[in-house]
């Protein structure tokens, strides 16, 4: 269910119709206004709803109502500096670590930083087999503008020509237009992108054996000022590490991405990342589902 958010209230509470512990005690219902949303996110929620969980003194103490609308991500750290939104869930960058608060614990385990292409079928079989200094040189590629500024900025700094004069909803048809060579998808997302490409662009397809790779944690953000629910969440998130149901979720969440990375041989290209501050960068750990990550060049 999707309504419209309303500003927070005292930092951390919004407040709901009371409950009732065991023993007659009233509690209210903590309401968190939570962004992005769709299929493509779902799983971060469900470990937000795992980590509260851990940390509820009652059943249904917490309750995440998605955000209506879809604002840019730049947008949409404005409303939560304005106690519009109560939890985002984004890569880091360093405006964001600057003017927010991170729960440094990485969501995606480095799986959004493991990108992989989508290109014309036509030149799938070009691409794939182009050395480092090629891919710099004669390929462009495409970025979303309202939703991928921070990974084109990492393949800019990486020497990398980009294109990002589309929204999302138009790169299909940019990418099948010619107006740049490739598009890079984070492993995670695949699955959803590839539904679409069935549905819409069929002369799209994934470049096989290639994919690249760099250091982007995805963490829950909060308001800076917001100190009490970045522990609670923090605290839910090291239970549910500490008893296996994080892994269990994440585990089910992206089995067919994994599925890919221990089935098919993949040149992994390493990247930097100089966006990272070196306490993000410390947070990235692949190898649940990457277990020969330290062998990738």
């Amino acid at each position: 269910m999707r309504r419209t958010a309303i500003a927070a209230v005292s930092a951390l509470l919004a407040w709901a119709l009371p409950g009732y512990g065991a023993a007659g005690e009233p509690w209210h219902e903590t309401v968190l206004h939570v962004y992005p949303v769709g299929p493509r996110f779902d799983d971060r929620w469900r470990l937000l709803e795992i980590a509260l969980s851990h940390v509820a003194e009652h059943p249904g103490q917490y309750r995440l109502l998605p955000y209506e609308g879809e604002p840019t991500q730049r947008r949409a750290f404005a409303l939560l500096a304005d106690s519009e939104l109560d939890v985002l869930s984004y890569g880091s960058t360093p405006e964001r670590e600057q003017g927010f608060r991170p729960v440094r614990i990485d969501l995606l385990r480095g799986m959004l930083g493991y990108r992989v292409l989508l290109a014309r079928s036509s030149e799938l079989d070009r691409i794939a087999h182009l050395d480092l200094d090629a891919l710099r040189k004669t390929v462009r590629y495409g970025g979303a503008s309202d939703t991928q500024q921070a990974n084109l900025a990492v393949m800019q700094a990486n020497g990398f020509t980009t294109d990002a004069s589309a929204r999302r909803e138009r790169m299909y048809d940019m990418l099948a237009a010619g107006r740049f060579d490739a598009y890079l998808t984070g492993l995670n997302e695949l699955a959803t992108e590839s539904r679409e490409l069935q549905e819409h662009h069929n002369d799209v397809a994934r470049v096989p054996g290639l994919a690249f790779f760099y250091p982007f944690p995805v963490y829950f953000w909060v308001r800076r000022d917001n100190a009490a629910l970045a522990r609670l969440i923090e605290r839910g998130l090291r239970a549910s590490l500490a008893d296996g149901s994080f892994r269990r979720e994440f585990e089910a969440s992206h089995a067919d991405a994994i599925a890919l990375v221990r089935s098919e041989p993949q040149r992994v290209i390493r990247l930097d990342n100089p966006l990272l501050p070196p306490a993000a960068s410390e947070t990235v750990d692949p190898a649940w589902w990457w277990p020969t990550a330290a062998g990738s060049h």
